[in-house]
């Protein structure tokens, strides 16, 4: 049986769409800004208290999923916010501070968590019982300590863990774009192999170099299908799941494997 669809919700429409069409879905929300960039944006407890406006930082996983839990109400979703501290879900370590390649400097990543381990009982206990899990993707290492982590690495480790079929990456873009300064130019299908060929080549930068990473690690931890898509876009979702030519960009681990019409419909890079 395929297993869930897993979206990453920033609080955009997109999500709205997908819950209309897949009443199993996941959603990765995210409760915090996250890092986009190597040295900038670090997590601290000033930052992760002004940005709720909560003087307890233990409030930060019950936030934005409120929000999405309100709208699942009123279309008679059984949707439960949970965040990966619930249960163990996400159990994950405070990064370590790096030393900057070619510089003196040191960055410390602040309170910014790496995941050891995902334990996905309590999501299929909650699936099992036609339950939809709206997750906050923060955790906490051995002692307690509130840790932030990014949405698609979370909702990557979790696709993996749960070996669902399709995981989809929301964003400003179209999709992954061969020319970053033309937004026409979406890459419709690539594989691993074209991914790390855009990032060598630098046309994966910013924002989307988190998105490149999970890609990798959904697809390696058996992820069938990753797709990118804006969610800007009216009926992103289904147009990318549900057509051959799609509206973003899917990738799988080999292009090869693709069928012919889905080969057909769109631009490659390969």
């Amino acid at each position: 049986m395929p297993g869930p669809t897993l979206l990453p919700w920033t609080g955009n429409e997109a999500a709205d769409r997908l819950i209309a069409t897949d009443p199993n879905a996941l959603l990765i929300g995210f409760a915090l800004d996250q890092q986009i960039t190597v040295q900038k944006a670090f997590t601290g407890p000033a930052t992760l208290q002004a940005r709720l406006g909560y003087l307890d930082p233990q409030r930060i996983a019950e936030l934005d999923p409120d929000v999405f839990l309100a709208a699942c109400r009123e279309l008679n979703l059984p949707a439960v916010g949970i965040s990966g501290v619930d249960a163990g879900l996400i159990q994950a370590h405070k990064r370590a501070p790096v030393k900057m390649q070619g510089s003196d400097e040191t960055v410390d990543y602040g309170f910014v968590g790496d995941i050891d381990h995902v334990d996905t009982d309590v999501l299929r206990k909650l699936l099992d019982n036609g339950l939809m899990p709206v997750i906050s993707p923060l955790s906490s290492d051995d002692v307690g300590t509130l840790l932030n982590i990014n949405a698609d690495t979370v909702a990557a480790a979790i696709g993996a863990a749960l070996g669902v079929e399709k995981l989809v990456l929301c964003t400003g873009a179209p999709g992954i774009l061969a020319d970053i300064n033309d937004p026409t130019s979406v890459v419709s299908y690539t594989d691993l192999a074209g991914l790390a060929k855009l990032r060598s080549e630098g046309r994966i930068n910013d924002g989307m170099l988190p998105k490149a990473k999970a890609i990798e690690n959904a697809i390696q931890g058996g992820v069938q299908r990753v797709h990118v898509i804006s969610y800007k876009a009216p009926d992103a979702i289904l147009a990318e799941v549900f057509t051959n030519e799609g509206t973003g960009t899917l990738v799988v681990a080999d292009i090869g494997k693709l069928a012919p019409a889905e080969l057909a419909a769109g631009n490659a890079q390969s």
